[in-house]
């Protein structure tokens, strides 16, 4: 078994960061200038599979308020901003070759 970083260096168009590991649920952001932002897991006393999954929880809280009022979409991420993000991850995808049978039908 071989053991891979898994952290992601990214420059956007919005900004340039680091996601610590995991990167596809890290806990903490560096930015070019030394600064970190941290988003702690919330504590639910629960076990998880996967690394970080705790952070799912959020999310799933956020998509619940919002239907409980209604809302089709959530003012803490619009659509356009999840668009923005999913390009950002396919990106990714594509820059460390990771490809799909839907790629190649796709082209």
């Amino acid at each position: 078994m071989v053991e891979m970083l898994h952290f992601a260096d990214k420059n956007t168009f919005f900004c340039k960061f680091q996601a610590a590991s995991p990167f596809w649920c890290p806990t903490e952001l560096t930015f070019p200038d030394g600064k970190t932002k941290e988003f702690p897991l919330a504590q639910t006393g629960q076990q998880f599979v996967y690394d970080n999954s705790g952070g799912l929880f959020f999310e799933a809280e956020e998509v619940r308020r919002c239907i409980l009022q209604g809302l089709t979409e959530s003012p803490s991420l619009s659509l356009d901003e999840s668009l923005a993000i999913a390009k950002v991850l396919e990106d990714i995808r594509l820059q460390i070759g990771a490809l799909y049978t839907l790629d190649n039908n796709a082209k």
